[in-house]
């Protein structure tokens, strides 16, 4: 893609029909003849899932069956802050609410949520006042007691920030975590549950360098508020941080790297970085881009794979040599799920191929989320439907959960859910209390168990309610006739009666 985007940033004048035409692409292809056969134009890319153009196109439809819609909630009763997360403003000093978005769980290394000395944990993404996602964006660290029969919002414990300054934890920090300025997205699991320590895995974000990001991690220390006595509380000993440490930047092949950006339209991602522990082995999944070896150019957008059936391929392509917005956001969209095997010091081993490729429709693959469920490997990713390569202003206020699955080990090949990937979809307009997103589902602790746990957050500023899942090998159904309450990690506890949101 990198000819694409520079051709486009510098010839802005020139439209988008006119470099399909000058590419190697003719005329007889955009009107469907002499067409390669699915998966030849692309051989590096055959085996991997694909969220296609077809899929794109799918929602409309597939949305009008209510077993995808999240549920429409009382804002007033669910979309309360938590009491005690407050800190203070630096520009005038007043003490205000912490706005909390994309927030995930501690867990074991099995995926499943964790039982932390008599607690669960949840991290969030925060900001004094309201959100903002470019300046000072720290992980606050919330506790729940698991005996404490409560789950609504007032019985998460603010801890405060899991890191105090960007570079804690290294007394010699790498040239990478000196320019990270903001925390976003991650995971973090609790390695050893004799221990004080979790290990957190996140985004490090410096956007006073452009689109920069990192996948860092370090190791946190938890301990009790008194002394060895886990029932009085729990407090996080920054003195103790320790092996802080940028992982991962792409390779430049298979992943791309931020110096590889061509266009201020493009969106880079090296972030959300996924922790999961198996058979002995440590992996990171994570939302990145392809590199040329799986795809650029030319080669994604002549590739019949990305649009998911030849028809598809045909009439999408006609479109884009009629519509020049949208072949730029298709030229654009190399979104992907990458992943990576580790060392046990959590360096890299090996970069592998990616789980999920979204070239030409889709260029924002959001917080994958990994796990091992009854002999199988399902692997789920948040899109934003402004970030669908689409002119279709239906999508703008849209969200959707994806979900795919592999029988055949952590490396897939994965299949997607429900025929498409669509797992659920929200249509609630971001400026209000209702619109949900950071979507994460978690495991039951019992196989025997088919329903799942999914989080989110709500309003931009604090945890949404929780909402059920039912999974039955590759068929789902959202399970939109009640929520728990905001920020619960399981479905054991209250709820009350919600319904289908209408399309």
């Amino acid at each position: 893609m990198y000819r694409y985007r520079s051709f486009l940033g510098r010839h802005k004048q020139f439209s988008y029909i006119a470099i399909l035409m000058g590419s190697l692409t003719t005329t007889a292809i955009l009107l469907g003849i002499n067409q390669q056969p699915l998966g030849k134009s692309n051989p590096q890319a055959s085996g991997i899932a694909h969220f296609t153009r077809l899929d794109l196109s799918d929602i409309p439809s597939q949305m009008k069956d209510s077993r995808f819609a999240m549920p429409t909630f009382d804002a007033d009763k669910s979309a309360q802050r938590i009491p005690d997360a407050k800190g203070i403003d630096p520009k005038d000093g007043q003490v205000k609410p912490l706005s909390l978005w994309d927030s995930w769980p501690v867990t074991d290394q099995d995926g499943r949520v964790a039982n932390y000395h008599g607690y669960r944990l949840t991290i969030a993404l925060s900001a004094v006042g309201k959100r903002r996602d470019k300046k000072g964006v720290k992980m606050a660290l919330f506790a729940q007691k698991i005996d404490d029969k409560k789950t609504d919002p007032s019985s998460w414990i603010y801890l405060g920030y899991v890191l105090n300054s960007f570079t804690e934890g290294t007394d010699n920090p790498d040239k990478t975590i000196k320019k990270i300025n903001n925390e976003w997205s991650g995971s973090s699991v609790m390695m050893n549950p004799e221990d004080d320590t979790i290990r957190v895995f996140y985004t490090g974000a410096m956007t006073k360098h452009g689109q920069a990001q990192s996948l860092s991690t370090v190791r946190v220390s938890v301990e009790p508020k008194d002394g060895s006595n886990w029932d009085s509380g729990l407090k996080v000993n920054h003195q103790k941080a320790s092996d802080h440490k940028t992982v991962f930047l792409g390779d430049g092949k298979i992943y791309q790297t931020v110096n590889q950006i061509k266009s201020k339209n493009d969106s880079f991602a090296m972030r959300d970085p996924h922790f999961v522990a198996a058979n002995g082995h440590y992996y990171l999944t994570f939302e990145g881009n392809t590199g040329k070896k799986y795809g650029d150019g030319q080669v994604t957008l002549n590739s019949p794979e990305d649009y998911g059936s030849l028809e598809s391929y045909t009439s999408e392509r006609k479109k884009m040599a009629t519509n020049n917005e949208l072949g730029s956001k298709a030229a654009l969209a190399s979104g992907a799920i990458g992943l990576l095997e580790l060392n046990p010091d959590f360096t890299v081993k090996t970069v592998k191929p990616p789980l999920l490729m979204t070239s030409s429709a889709n260029d924002i693959t959001e917080r994958p989320d990994l796990f091992f469920y009854k002999n199988k490997w399902y692997l789920f990713t948040c899109f934003q439907g402004k970030s669908l390569a689409t002119t279709d202003k239906r999508f703008k206020d849209e969200n959707f959960l994806y979900g795919y699955v592999s029988t055949d080990g952590i490396d897939g090949p994965y299949e997607k859910l429900n025929k498409t990937g669509l797992v659920l979809g929200s249509n609630t307009k971001r400026n209000t209390k209702k619109f949900t997103y950071a979507y994460t589902v978690l495991p039951p602790k019992d196989e025997n168990d088919d329903n799942f746990t999914i989080t989110s957050f709500t309003g931009d500023c604090t945890f949404g309610p929780t909402v059920g899942l039912t999974i039955k090998d590759k068929e789902t159904w959202v399970q939109n006739q009640k929520v728990y309450d905001q920020g619960a990690l399981s479905l054991g506890g209250k709820h009350i009666p919600a319904s289908a949101q209408h399309w």
